[in-house]
């Protein structure tokens, strides 16, 4: 089936396998159980702790435990900067908890706490780009996503544009239709 079993983080789980233990009641002598939406699932009993482990591994859940184990480690904040820089990109700064725009801290996933969001112009709708374990990941996804390119070609036009005179802010008020107020 192509599919893998996940072995224990722990060296306390005396089966070897991750959502696998012995079952103290009679009959089959492994229980097999997977976190489905922060709720513990049983699977069943099953003769031995491979056929409970395969049981996990058949599950969505399952499934996504394998990936996130073989996930590359997060990067650090240099490599995340270095990283950057090799791709042209900028991370662009906010006055937020994270530092950077788009950039939430505090997703419910405790290894990857940072969370990177753009708004899509079609149908404005928040589109979530991922969990990161660093702020930096996080910038890096919206430095790479069209709305932050974008937003990057846009911070850098306004540093390159010379600041208007009196007379030329006056003409542009008037192209716009618009009446400048002085104070009194």
């Amino acid at each position: 089936e192509g599919l893998t079993l996940l072995k224990a983080a722990r060296s306390d789980n005396s089966t070897g396998y991750k959502g696998v233990a012995f079952n103290t009641s009679r009959g089959k002598p492994y229980k097999a159980h997977v976190t489905c939406g922060g709720k513990q699932v049983y699977l069943g009993t099953f003769e031995t702790a491979e056929e409970a482990a395969l049981s996990i591994a058949r599950t969505p859940e399952g499934r996504a435990a394998v990936a996130a184990a073989a996930a590359p480690p997060p990067l650090t904040a240099e490599e995340v900067l270095r990283q950057a820089e090799a791709e042209g990109l900028t991370l662009l700064r906010a006055d937020n908890i994270s530092g950077f725009k788009n950039v939430s801290f505090g997703s419910r996933e405790r290894t990857r706490p940072y969370t990177s969001r753009v708004r899509r112009p079609a149908g404005g709708k928040e589109v979530c780009l991922g969990h990161f374990a660093t702020a930096e990941e996080a910038a890096l996804a919206y430095a790479r996503s069209p709305e932050g390119r974008k937003a990057a070609r846009e911070a850098a036009a306004a540093l390159e544009a010379p600041p208007l005179t009196a007379e030329e802010a006056l003409r542009q008020a008037e192209a716009e239709g618009l009446t400048l107020l002085r104070a009194d």
